[in-house]
C-alpha cells in the first residue's frame, strides 16, 4: 500500500505523498486504530471514541461499515 501517514489535527492521511480523503468518521477511527496499534481494541472502545458514551440513536454495528470501507482502500 505504501507509507502511510496518519495525522491527529483533523487533517486526511496521507498514502505514499498522496492524500487519501477520508469522511471525517472513517479519518478518526483510522486515527484510534493507528493510536492504539499493538493493542486489542473492541467495536465498543473504537465506537465509544468516535461517537461518545452516550449515542443510543447509532447502531454500534455501524463500525463495521466504517471498518470495510477504510480496508478497501
Amino acid at each position: 500500500m505504501g507509507e502511510l501517514r496518519v495525522f491527529s489535527d483533523g487533517r486526511d492521511p496521507e498514502v505514499a505523498g498522496e492524500v487519501l480523503p477520508l469522511p471525517r468518521r472513517e479519518r478518526r477511527i483510522l486515527e484510534y486504530l493507528v493510536s492504539n496499534r499493538g493493542c486489542r481494541i473492541s467495536k465498543a472502545q473504537i465506537f465509544n471514541y468516535v461517537y461518545g458514551l452516550f449515542s443510543e440513536d447509532i447502531d454500534e454495528n455501524v463500525i463495521d461499515s466504517h471498518v470495510s470501507k477504510l480496508r478497501a482502500w
